[in-house]
């Protein structure tokens, strides 16, 4: 899942991430950069990898979360 760094929708993030994980699915977060990324609810969540380190073949889907 991508997320922007600063502002990005948290239930558009935090919920479907959940799901996916319930569902048995490993789910990896990535950003701008590998600091903390904040919501525009103030939750936050610490990227597995940076944008540039995402190489989409390495994935099944990808999801580009709002902001």
């Amino acid at each position: 899942m991508f997320v922007a760094q600063v502002g990005f929708r948290d239930e558009e993030l935090f919920v479907p991430k959940a799901a996916l994980e319930r569902a048995g699915h490993k789910v990896m977060v990535a950003s701008l950069n590998r600091h903390k990324a904040t919501g525009s609810k103030g939750g936050s969540i610490m990227p597995d990898l940076s944008a540039h380190e995402a190489n989409p073949s390495f994935f099944d889907m990808v999801v580009v979360v709002g902001g």
